[in-house]
């Protein structure tokens, strides 16, 4: 037998028992959540689990449930919380968990991406996690869900006026429903995997997310108007289960950390990029877009603040709300 058909057979081998170690890893870790694969959340999820194989090499595989396959993000957050799923991402319905996380979802609290993670990188981000610890949940790092933008089917939503009359789909945080009724509009909460068809029917006239829901969900087959009012920035939280968590030795552990980091950085890198594509892919749609009046927006939205905090928190939330605020308008 040749020394080169040695070396081949060799390579062979090698690469069938990497291949076997990669299919028996220690750990099959289960992600569920209602991002499309294509989406801001998507493209985190799978530099998550990428990242993971790697780092873990191939000790951990994660098995990717997108787009709601499991549930709502409701049903995704009980399970992590219970036990019964060992990952997910979450965004407005934190506040159903705690509802002091409110704060971050109150309009125009945030200006930039930059004070975003100067905040949560700091002493709030740590009281997030203490916080979300005593409730069942393990934050391995905070994701970008992007800055929200309105479309409908009415007009151009240029200044607050606009609004008046139209019905619009918002998530499931009390103070999105204070702040579109502010503005004038009629608003009402409905699970994400619902909207396409609510909004196709004329159950809703609009809705309000990310301009990139425009192309990955299609929505431009059922609106004609986006309008950029950057109104919220989400905040998406990368969520364990505590169960699934202490399963994995120390080492391990820290791998999930370290590519909790790596795929919060992507979902802000994706963010950006998805904001600069978002108007052109619209317009191609045959969508109208155009910049709202964000002052005349600020100048409504921000004297709502602690009308939101007072009516959806209670007790010693109140004040660490209020603390928090003022934490994030000194941060930059």
């Amino acid at each position: 037998m040749s020394l080169t058909y040695k070396i081949a057979a060799a390579a062979v081998c090698s690469a069938m028992l990497a291949s076997a170690a990669a299919a028996e890893a220690e750990f099959k870790l289960k992600f569920a959540n209602v991002d499309a694969p294509q989406s801001i959340g998507g493209h985190g999820t799978q530099v998550f689990a990428d990242c993971v194989a790697e780092k873990s090499a191939g000790r951990v595989e994660i098995q990717i449930f997108p787009s709601g396959a499991l549930g709502d993000q409701a049903d995704n957050l009980e399970s992590v919380r219970t036990d019964l799923l060992d990952l997910t991402n979450v965004v407005s319905p934190i506040v159903t968990v705690d509802p002091l996380l409110g704060v971050f979802t109150l309009p125009y609290v945030f200006e930039s991406r930059a004070q975003v993670a100067s905040v949560l990188k700091g002493p709030v981000g740590d009281l997030v996690k203490e916080r979300l610890a005593e409730r069942n949940l393990v934050v391995l790092d905070f994701w970008e869900a992007g800055f929200r933008q309105i479309t409908n089917n009415v007009r151009p939503i240029n200044e607050p006026a606009d609004l008046k009359g139209i019905k619009m789909r918002v998530p499931s945080d009390p103070s999105r429903i204070i702040l579109f009724d502010a503005l004038g509009a009629s608003a009402a909460a409905l699970p994400w995997a619902e909207v396409y068809s609510a909004l196709q029917t004329g159950v809703f006239d609009g809705q309000e997310n990310p301009a990139l829901y425009v192309e990955d969900s299609s929505l431009f087959e059922v609106q004609k108007y986006l309008s950029f009012t950057s109104h919220v920035y989400g905040v998406s939280y990368l969520l364990m289960s505590p169960g699934a968590y202490g399963k994995l030795p120390a080492d391990l552990q820290a791998v999930m950390h370290e590519c909790g980091g790596v795929s919060a950085a992507a979902t802000v890198a994706y963010g950006i990029k998805a904001d600069s594509e978002a108007a052109d892919k619209a317009r191609g749609h045959g969508m109208e877009v155009n910049d709202a009046d964000i002052p005349a927006f600020i100048a409504v939205a921000r004297p709502l603040h602690d009308k939101m905090i007072e009516s959806t928190m209670t007790g010693d939330d109140v004040a660490k709300a209020k603390e928090i605020l003022e934490i994030i308008k000194t941060t930059k």
